[in-house]
Order: structure tokens, then sequence, then C-alpha cells
């Protein structure tokens, strides 16, 4: 259901993406770290002007990319009427509880609009350092964190100023403001499939990022796998 370049970098693949989505459906991307990636880690596009649908995206972390690129945005969702993209299309995008560390080369998130993304859902994201999501075209985007003085226009969102909330391992040293509860959020297949944070840690106020504060150490449980995910 996606593409995946295992041996992509920077010299020896002309567009070393982590993950492309390329005629995809019902797609999972869930509980990773990723890190070192250049032009763009999360590619959702199709070259045959396909309509995908059902991407969830929620408990990862991006952080420090490969800081010679100019370019390297985590999670793009491209649609464009030029060639050879062909007017692909995006319905149903689900990015949640995601943490983005030093992500400011070119964008963070970034989305073609509204005439290619419909039933997009970003929620309980924290934006450390990094560039301001585009917002543009998703249906609800809200209760996130973003460094500086910015909520990105978002009721519920935080503009976190100069506060630095992570440990140097990216959990959480503070808690960052309960987020949305996605207990019956959009995109939900299966009870308590967005409960639970990286570590297996129950996620009981929502905080916003990859991890639940305070967490801990060792979890008793870890997440169980998607059942719609094919």
């Amino acid at each position: 259901f996606a593409e995946y370049g295992p041996n992509c970098s920077i010299s020896n693949c002309t567009h070393p993406n982590i993950w492309w989505g390329e005629m995809a459906n019902d797609s999972v991307f869930r509980y990773n770290r990723v890190t070192n990636w250049a032009p763009m880690g999360i590619y959702i596009g199709s070259l045959q002007g396909d309509t995908m649908t059902n991407f969830k995206i929620y408990g990862n972390i991006f952080y420090n990319p490969t800081p010679s690129s100019t370019t390297a945005i985590p999670i793009v969702i491209w649609g464009a009427e030029n060639a050879p993209y062909k007017d692909s299309k995006m319905n149903g995008l689900y990015i949640y509880n995601n943490t983005f560390v030093n992500c400011n080369l070119d964008g963070s998130v970034w989305s073609s609009g509204s005439a290619y993304l419909s039933n997009g859902y970003m929620y309980n994201n924290l934006f450390y350092h990094s560039d301001l999501p585009s917002n543009n075209g998703f249906t609800a985007s809200d209760y996130n964190w973003y460094t500086g003085s910015s909520n990105n226009g978002e009721t519920h969102s935080i503009a976190g100023g100069s506060v630095d909330p992570l440990n140097t391992d990216y959990t959480l040293a503070q808690n960052t403001t309960s987020g949305s509860n996605l207990s019956s959020a959009p995109g939900l297949s299966v009870a308590g499939e967005f409960s639970k944070d990286l570590l297996g840690n129950p996620r009981t106020t929502w905080s916003r990022g990859a991890y639940e504060y305070p967490g801990i150490v060792n979890p008793v449980t870890s997440p169980s796998a998607p059942s719609d995910a094919s």
C-alpha cells in the first residue's frame, strides 16, 4: 500500500523520502522516531491522479532533519495540476499526537490545500523550534503546541513562547496542557486506537506530543496492532 526506500540517502536516491504513499489507502504510520531525512519525510501524492483515503499518522517523533538540506519537511500532502502529479487527492488524513523538533527547513506539515485534501484533522501535536504547519485545507486543526508567539490561528492551541517542555530524549519535562480527548476522534476505527503514547503509556490527560506526561519508564503494555491496516 506504500513505497518505502530503506536504503535511500542523499547520495544514492534522487528523492529520499522516508515513506511515499502512492495510490495508497488505509495506511498507518505510528510510534516511530524519525531523523536525518530530506527532502520530505512522509510524502502523500500520486502520479496517477488517484484519490487516496484514510491515512493515520500518530505517536511519532520527527526530529533533526539532515542539516545540509534546504528542504526537509516531515509531512507533505501534495496534489498539483502540473505534470506529472495529475491532481492527486487525499480524503481522510489524521495527524495526531506527534512531536516535531527543529523541523525548520522549509516547513513542518505542508498541504496543497482544500482542492486536494478533504477530511483532514491535525490535533494534539507539539511543534518545538519548528515551522508553523500549513493547516490549509484541513477540516480542523487545534489543540496543538507551538514554540513562539503564534498559536497558528487555532482556538485551543498554545503559543509556548520560549518554554522548553522536553527532556533530552524528547519525553515531556512538563505537561503541555491537556489536549483533545481522541477516544472518539475522526478516523477512529477501533476503541482505544489513539489512546497510548509511543512507549505504550495510556493517555490520561492527552498531553500534546508523542509522549504522555509523566509516563512511566517501563510500560507494562505496548500498543496493539491496528485492525484496519492492509
